[in-house]
């Protein structure tokens, strides 16, 4: 085993504890490399993003060196973004689908696709409803995906414990008036709903990882003691 591997093995081993510094992708072998390619539909857009790392899903990110290595989503290159880790994005029109292209000097290309859902459309409660803390109330949507497995449903804001739910796609859930936790019971504040469906799309039988998309609609209300 090659000095450089025994080092990326000591820093991934240590991630929890010191971190790991930024490795450079022209150092690592396409089979050492995993990759995440997420897309977020919303308001008749795409947000498409990959993030790039060597020994895992949580080892060391990855930034793509200058030796040929370039990631780009329906003909369009991702753009670098630093901060706290490093990942490539852009924004688009939504489309149809959404193909991943990786290429590398001398291979590939890697190519990786994936359908979105159909969008979220969410029909209730209207956007700015007052609703009391002492009555129940529905979260109403389009049901227009016959073969969804489920769509996640979330609620949260400054005065609610986040609450989260994998529920039916069927177009309805029932919020219960006692189901939600409040952390400040006596106060007034903004609750937001999300809902989100999710699917897997195909990744290059070359790469090891995961490609998805994400369709979500949001709304807010107001709830009161």
């Amino acid at each position: 085993m090659g000095m450089r591997r025994v080092l990326v093995l000591l820093c991934v081993g240590a991630l929890a504890f010191v971190g790991c510094p930024r490795e450079d992708s022209c150092l690592i072998r396409t089979q050492g490399m995993y990759f995440a390619f997420r897309v977020v539909e919303e308001d008749g857009q795409a947000t498409v993003s990959a993030v790039f790392t060597v020994g895992g899903a949580l080892g060391t990110e990855l930034a793509l060196g200058d030796c040929g290595d370039d990631i780009t989503v329906n003909g369009i290159p991702l753009q670098e973004r630093r901060g706290a880790f490093v990942y490539y994005d852009a924004v688009l029109d939504a489309a149809d689908a959404y193909e991943f292209v990786f290429v590398r000097e001398g291979e590939g290309p890697y190519i990786s696709t994936v359908t979105p859902p159909p969008p979220v459309n969410i029909t209730g409660p209207e956007e700015a409803a007052v609703i009391s803390r002492q009555d129940a109330f529905d979260v109403t949507w389009e049901d227009n995906y016959e073969a969804s497995p489920g769509i996640t449903l979330f609620l949260g804001g400054p005065c609610i414990w986040d609450f989260q739910r994998d529920v039916g796609d069927n177009g309805l859930y029932g919020i219960n008036a006692d189901e939600l936790q409040f952390v400040g019971v006596d106060d007034t504040c903004d609750v937001s709903i999300i809902l989100t469906r999710l699917v897997q799309g195909d990744l290059d039988p070359a790469l090891d990882g995961f490609i998805n998309a994400k369709t979500v609609d949001r709304t807010w209300i107001t709830s009161t003691p």
